[in-house]
């Protein structure tokens, strides 16, 4: 049976969502100063309740249906000239206060589907990340490289407590530099093969991002171990899926694990597609049944690059509790 190649599905505000949106958000932007404060953090499902009823029933229907694995809610509108100019690296952006309301729309944006997290390991503990060129990191595979193409993978694969979703927020995007994304609904598997991948028999390596030298905040830092684990977990007839061809070791593969793998591999490069998010654009990944990644651009480092917010999303944040400090903190260890 040949299989449809899924895509995104989209949802376009109109002008009245449009204002009913910044209706709200002007007001929450002068009661809250960052959208990263524990108490609009703690509120900010309650909060979820103003975004219009279009939005929030397509939210919702994503979050508990696995038919799609990617949705986009597009045509919010973005100033550039009120959010500023694109940091020139991630730890300058927590003193820009230009993106609050985009902060706070997609806070609320994603709190249909869950809460957001952040680890310890990356980006000094930010809960809502940057995306953007960094200079000098062109080539590397990292999500601050330009001129590199990122790899596809599932977020955080190396991770226990890996993000059931994902999330990204386009502020700038002049480039038009797609982000790639595939579903694991799109590719067939056979039996034998998944038989293997269901096995906890592959190595996944930390990605670079969680490297000590990619934070500037080392104290007690505890950089991340590889783990032996299943590619596949969860139903046998719609499995979900834990990937990241870049960093994982392959050294010891069985020759039956390498031929599962690379069926596997090779069965997403063919349904692999682009989508070039527009600034206002809010996507949201189904991580445990997509794969996503960046195909190269180049930076100017002229205030104008490309510019992304980022967050992972939990349906359950009390899995992680043991790694968190509290049952309010956000960040695990």
């Amino acid at each position: 049976m040949i299989k449809t190649i899924e895509k995104p599905v989209i949802l376009t505000l109109n002008p009245d969502e449009i204002d009913e949106i910044n209706g709200f958000l002007e007001k929450l932007a002068e009661r809250y100063k960052k959208a990263d404060e524990d108490q609009f953090i703690r509120n900010a499902s309650i909060y979820a309740h103003l975004l219009p009823e279009r939005v929030k029933f397509f939210l919702n229907e994503f979050r508990l249906s696995e038919d799609k694995s990617a949705c986009v809610i597009r045509g919010y509108p973005i100033d550039n000239n009120e959010i500023g100019l694109t940091p020139s690296h991630w730890k300058e952006s927590s003193v820009v206060k230009s993106t609050v309301k985009q902060e706070i729309l997609f806070v609320l944006y994603s709190s249909i589907i869950g809460d957001i997290f952040g680890w310890s390991t990356e980006q000094d503990g930010k809960l809502i990340q940057d995306i953007l060129p960094i200079k000098g990191d062109e080539k590397k595979q990292l999500n601050s490289a330009s001129e590199e193409l990122i790899c596809w993978h599932t977020e955080d694969s190396f991770q226990t407590y890996a993000p059931e979703f994902l999330g990204l927020f386009c502020l700038k995007n002049f480039e038009k530099a797609a982000t790639t994304f595939a579903s694991i609904n799109s590719i067939e598997i056979n039996d034998k093969h998944k038989k293997i991948l269901f096995e906890k028999r592959f190595i996944i390596k930390p990605d670079n991002a969680h490297q000590i030298q990619n934070n500037t905040i080392v104290n007690d830092f505890s950089t991340p171990k590889a783990i032996k684990t299943s590619v596949l977990f969860g139903s046998k007839d719609a499995p979900y899926l834990r990937i990241d061809p870049y960093f994982m070791d392959r050294t010891q593969e069985t020759s039956d694990e390498k031929e599962a793998l690379d069926h596997l591999i090779e069965e997403f490069n063919k349904v692999i597609v682009d989508v070039v998010l527009q600034p206002g654009d809010a996507f949201f990944v189904d991580n445990f049944r997509a794969i996503h990644g960046r195909k190269p651009f180049y930076a100017k480092y002229n205030g104008d690059d490309r510019w992304l917010k980022r967050v992972r999303i939990a349906r359950d944040l009390r899995k992680s509790r043991s790694q968190r400090n509290s049952e309010n903190d956000r960040i695990i260890k």
